[in-house]
């Protein structure tokens, strides 16, 4: 079996040759997007030969509306960021070349940190390994959680356009980062209400757009 083969036979509960498998890290802050970013992935690849690619998301997300999340009222201040934005365009250029050069030998699965990831990441808190208690989101949804969500809402729908976007460049699916749902973190009911909806509407999007292979990284 060749790797799409492979991966797509697990997926449907068909015998394979031998369990698909693929793993992935984070490329330094030179290889982030566009050309430099699709040079990395593939010499990864060529190397590694894993059976998906997953494609990794280090552009950011560009507020619009607002030039920061001090508050809980900061959050409805915010309007969608259209595709055109740098960052977007960045990641998008990066899968569409390495998608190119590899399209037809393994499927491409495009990272989207979840609404709630990526407005704590707006809020100017990077995304590392210790910053993963999300503070500034977390401490804006106790407050005023209504708020957060108008908020939220506005960046999925943002993510749902992208997500399609990544498709229409040559990936497969998306790779959500869903993060938020930590029962440590707020009671089921605050999770179900306004951060949930939100991980769907990005969800929905890519599987409207005949997304093949979705992971879900909780």
């Amino acid at each position: 079996m060749n790797k799409i083969e492979r991966v797509r036979a697990a997926l449907a509960g068909q015998p394979v040759d031998r369990v698909p498998a693929s793993f992935w890290f984070h490329f330094d802050a030179a290889h982030a997007g566009g050309a430099a970013m699709a040079e990395a992935h593939l010499a990864y690849y060529r190397q590694a030969g894993p059976d998906f690619l997953k494609v990794m998301n280090d552009n950011g997300y560009a507020l619009t509306g607002t030039d920061a999340l001090r508050t809980p009222a900061d959050w409805r201040r915010l309007r969608p960021t259209p595709l055109a934005s740098a960052p977007f365009q960045a990641q998008l250029d990066g899968i569409k070349r390495i998608s190119d050069a590899i399209g037809n030998e393994a499927l491409l699965v495009a990272t989207i940190f979840n609404p709630f990831a990526t407005g704590n990441n707006s809020a100017g808190v990077t995304m590392n390994g210790a910053s993963l208690s999300y503070p500034v989101i977390t401490a804006h949804m106790r407050e005023d959680p209504a708020a957060v969500s108008a908020g939220l809402s506005v960046i999925a729908e943002s993510l749902a356009q992208f997500a399609q976007a990544c498709l229409t460049a040559g990936a497969a699916g998306i790779y959500l980062s869903a993060n938020g749902s930590e029962r440590t973190r707020f009671p089921a009911e605050i999770f179900a209400q306004y951060i949930k909806p939100h991980d769907l509407t990005v969800l929905r999007a890519a599987e409207e757009a005949g997304a093949s292979c979705n992971l879900l990284h909780m």
